[in-house]
C-alpha cells in the first residue's frame, strides 16, 4: 500500500518564483524555500510547485527572500544527467500557499 506524504512548512524564498506554461496552457510555478534551523546550523531547502491560478499568483506577489507558507504531497523526481547518471530528489506539490506581503 502506497501512502502520500504531505509536509507543512515555513520559510524565506531563495531566488524569485519561475512562471511556465504547459502546452496545455495550465501554469506552473517553481520555486525553492529555506527552512532556518537556528543561527549555527545550515537551512534546509525544500524544492516547492505551484499549479494553475495559484502559481500565477505566486509569480506576481512573491519575491526572493519573502516569507512563505506551504503545504504540500511531497513527489519523488528523477532524471538522467548528460553524463548519464540518474539523480533523485524531492519536491513538494503545493496544495496550500501562504504568504503576507501582499
Amino acid at each position: 500500500m502506497n501512502t502520500a506524504k504531505y509536509e507543512t512548512f515555513f520559510g524565506k524564498l531563495g531566488k524569485n518564483p519561475n512562471l511556465k506554461y504547459t502546452a496545455n496552457r495550465k501554469a506552473v510555478c517553481d520555486f525553492t524555500v529555506a527552512i532556518y534551523q537556528g543561527e549555527d546550523k545550515e537551512p534546509i531547502w525544500k524544492n516547492v510547485q505551484v499549479w494553475e491560478k495559484d502559481a500565477e499568483q505566486c509569480s506576481v506577489h512573491l519575491r526572493k527572500g519573502d516569507d512563505v507558507f506551504v503545504h504540500g504531497l511531497i513527489v519523488e523526481k528523477e532524471f538522467e544527467t548528460n553524463e548519464g547518471k540518474l539523480k533523485r530528489y524531492k519536491q513538494v506539490k503545493a496544495r496550500r500557499i501562504g504568504f503576507a506581503n501582499i
